[in-house]
């Protein structure tokens, strides 16, 4: 697979709760392990879920980008063609991006809030939040297991609807 030519850069995420030196050491660590697979400097996307601590690595992770203003850039990591890291301002005001969302920035949102369920997302009208959360739930619960489940439940509600009934029954007579 390795010599297989590449039409797109290899890609990196990483979502880490705080974005601090340590993690950046892993960080270069595992873009040249990119390298090395793909003989091509990857593009970094972080995803940092709480916050940023204080880098020495860091240089200058204040450039927006021109294209995306949810992203932060760092004109390159050491063996990565762009790292960007996604900005957490604002991503509660549901009038700051636009609609329907950029489908990275979806993607960020949905690693970022950490919602259990769909409806109490801030972008639970968007295409992408929505998409995502049908994978994410076909994978916990396969159509199989909900169904038996739900098939279960309803014959423990009737089989106790039906004892009840009988109890009343008994005493009725």
């Amino acid at each position: 697979m390795s010599n297989l030519p590449l039409s797109f850069p290899p890609v990196l995420i990483e979502v880490q709760n705080t974005i601090n030196d340590l993690f950046l050491h892993r960080l270069v660590s595992y873009s040249l392990n990119v390298v090395k697979t793909y003989h091509a400097l990857p593009v970094v996307l972080v995803l940092g879920t709480k916050k940023n601590s204080p880098v020495s690595l860091i240089l200058d992770f204040n450039k927006e980008s021109e294209k995306k203003p949810s992203l932060l850039t760092i004109p390159s990591l050491i063996r990565a063609k762009k790292m960007l890291n996604h900005i957490q301002r604002n991503h509660h005001d549901s009038n700051y991006y636009t609609n329907p969302l950029n489908p990275l920035l979806g993607l960020s949102l949905f690693l970022l809030e950490q919602q259990t369920s769909l409806y109490r997302h801030t972008y639970s009208e968007d295409p992408t939040i929505i998409l995502l959360y049908q994978i994410a739930f076909a994978q916990l619960y396969p159509q199989e297991t909900y169904q038996q489940k739900f098939q279960s439940a309803v014959e423990t509600i009737c089989s106790t609807n039906k004892h009840l009934f009988g109890s009343i029954l008994d005493k009725v007579d």
